[in-house]
């Protein structure tokens, strides 16, 4: 997947939020767990996002099961989970 910087900047933005953290204290490698203290509301709290924003259905799957969650970084959950964001108008997948 090809990462358009633009694109990574916004989820980082998007994951600060989540994580009630400076915008500029995080970076595509903060880690989700150890940098940022994610817990279970706030990866649920970024399963909608994916699914909602970024198009992906199987983060959560893949967390839950799949991946060790305290090496997840930003960076590596949006090339490996996030889809280009939906546009204004455009209809949701199915």
């Amino acid at each position: 997947m090809t990462v358009d910087p633009t694109e990574l900047e916004r989820f980082v933005e998007e994951v600060a939020e989540i994580a009630a953290a400076e915008p500029a204290s995080v970076t595509p490698e903060s880690r989700l767990v150890d940098d940022l203290d994610f817990d279970s509301l706030a990866f649920a709290e970024l399963a909608v996002l994916m699914m909602e924003r970024h198009r992906s259905g199987n983060f959560l799957a893949a967390v839950s099961e799949e991946v060790d969650v305290r090496a997840l970084t930003v960076r590596s959950v949006f090339e490996n989970y996030a889809r280009p964001p939906r546009r204004d108008g455009e209809p949701a997948e199915a």
